[in-house]
């Protein structure tokens, strides 16, 4: 009967025992899976040799596929720099003459009458009636008359009013037509210096004109101006002679190309900008007309090859520029970066990166932000342990190993809480992480 007791007893002492080793084996298990489900794939280097590499990550190869992380070289690229800017389509001043009246009159026929008008060189553009010429006429005729029966004084005299009639603006041909008819013209023809239009006519038909008054401006369109601004740190690729395009919005055909004639030296203070100028010739039916809104593209012609990559790899958050770099084993490293000109979308990288260096081109946004996150938290982990050693005194010196575990939102970085729940923006479950 003793010994029955005994095997029953045992009985029942093993079954508590593996009772006890199962169902802790299940607590365990449950606990490990929720570690790993909490557990987010990227992590800070925070141990270890990598302490003074805080701002690394590693991010999980699976991840970085569902991101979309793209990343390239960076690469030696001939670029040839480019700048943009807004201009105005201006009259070449080197192109437009003045017609001045030289002599007091009345304007009897005005045949340019309306600005605008097209004229050519030669063509008439107002008869202008004067006492003075007629008169200037009337004496010249006299002094032929008497030349060849008196002294050499009236020869003289002769000379002398052909001169007078000259520097009015009579021509030549005129005089000899005047010397053989005999016969005094009323009025006296104006005609155009040059081609171009008419754009400013300050006469009317019947008005008194005064000697040294102008009469009319005549521009010549077949070369215009385009006057662009430029910023300052463009101002460097800027020079002389630098080829140009030149677009307007709303009329077909391709673009004009011209070529940078001058560079203001001055700034100005207010806008930052210089103002250039760039020769454009003119379609056969003048397109480029004065007053035309243009887009300007100026080009320099690429020299040696630089260091550059994608333009869209390059983060720029006001006081510096920022590079993500993908190394070995999934870890990124946000760099900072000085940049030189852009052109075809690349950028020229001064310095901060090297030849063959793996830059990210795609989500690095996401990489740069989770980079800062756990920046920030290793400097306030590193605080809170500072706070906790100097209260604890000797007694935390066994705990100093302990991680921190903390629960923040996947897109929102900023949320950050000490127990599970919800992202209070988009209502996200919080990722545990461990510091």
């Amino acid at each position: 009967m003793t010994k029955l007791l005994l095997f029953i007893l045992a009985g029942l002492l093993a079954g508590l025992g593996l009772g006890y080793l199962v169902f802790s084996g299940s607590m365990e298990t449950q606990h490990g899976k929720q570690e790993s489900e909490n557990t987010t794939p990227i992590e800070n280097l925070h141990s270890g040799d990598n302490e003074n590499q805080a701002g690394q990550i590693r991010i999980d190869p699976a991840v970085q596929q569902k991101m979309g992380i793209r990343t390239e070289l960076a690469e030696l690229r001939k670029l040839s720099p480019s700048v943009r800017a807004n201009g105005v389509v201006a009259p070449d001043e080197t192109a437009q003459t003045a017609v001045t009246a030289r002599i007091m009159g009345y304007v009897e026929k005005l045949h340019m009458d309306f600005t605008g008008k097209p004229v050519r060189k030669g063509q008439a553009l107002l008869e202008l009636y004067s006492p003075d010429l007629v008169s200037a006429q009337e004496e010249y005729l006299q002094a032929l008359t008497y030349e060849a029966t008196l002294p050499a004084e009236t020869q003289k005299l002769s000379g002398l009013a052909k001169s007078r009639l000259l520097n009015w603006g009579i021509p030549e041909s005129e005089l000899k037509t005047l010397e053989t008819s005999k016969k005094v013209k009323r009025t006296l023809t104006l005609v155009s210096p040059s081609d171009g239009l008419i754009s400013e006519k300050m006469v009317v038909e019947g008005q008194a004109v005064e000697a040294g008054m102008t009469l009319f401006r005549i521009t010549n369109l077949a070369t215009v101006w385009v006057l662009a601004d430029v910023y300052q740190n463009e101002l460097s690729l800027v020079k002389v002679g630098s080829p140009a395009t030149i677009s307007l919005q709303g009329l077909s055909g391709p673009d004009f190309k011209g070529t940078v004639s001058f560079v203001n030296p001055e700034l100005n203070s207010e806008t930052r900008t210089v103002k250039i100028r760039i020769e454009v010739k003119n379609s056969s039916d003048q397109k480029l007309k004065p007053g035309l809104f243009a887009s300007v593209s100026i080009s320099r012609p690429g020299g040696a090859s630089v260091l550059s990559v994608s333009s869209q790899s390059l983060i720029h958050t006001g006081s510096a520029t920022v590079a993500i770099l993908s190394l070995d084993g999934g870890y990124f490293e946000p760099r900072e970066v000085e940049t030189g000109f852009s052109s075809d979308g690349f950028t020229e990288i001064l310095s901060g990166l090297h030849l063959g260096e793996k830059v990210v081109t795609s989500s690095q946004f996401l990489v740069d932000s989770e980079s800062n996150l756990k920046s920030a938290l290793l400097r306030m982990s590193s605080h809170q342990h500072e706070h906790i050693s100097e209260t604890a005194g000797e007694n935390t010196k066994g705990k100093s190993g302990a991680k921190k575990v903390i629960y923040t939102c996947p897109m929102h970085h900023n949320i950050i809480r000490d127990q599970m729940g919800t992202c209070p923006i988009c209502k996200m479950d919080l990722v545990r992480k461990e510091l």
